[in-house]
């Protein structure tokens, strides 16, 4: 919190939301200066429910998805990409998950 104060007031703004990314600039290259606006874009709302977001964005989204239904006990895949590793490979916590499931079966 401190940190976050002494961003705050080296900016000039009196609160934090008034801190807009439009205002401060980056230079990404030697001679191209981009603001935070550019390089990290604002969604529309209701862009990532309706796959209309910027790509990045909704491939995080789709992939949190199916991160949920994985977890709800359904199969998922990912047409196009690889996706994340747990597509593909069963995360340690799951198979404790199952165990604990075999154990509440047997009680």
């Amino acid at each position: 919190m401190k940190n976050m104060a002494e961003v705050v007031g080296a900016t000039g703004v009196d609160n934090p939301s008034n801190v807009r990314r439009e205002n401060y600039v980056r230079r990404v290259k030697q001679d191209q200066l981009k603001t935070y606006l550019q390089i990290y874009p604002r969604e529309s709302p209701g862009a990532l429910l309706e796959d209309k977001g910027i790509a990045l964005n909704q491939d995080y989204w789709d992939d949190a998805g199916l991160l949920l239904d994985q977890l709800d006990g359904k199969k998922v895949t990912r047409e196009g990409r690889v996706g994340p590793p747990y597509l593909t490979e069963s995360p340690p916590y799951m198979a404790w998950a199952e165990q604990q499931e075999k154990q509440r079966a047997r009680v």
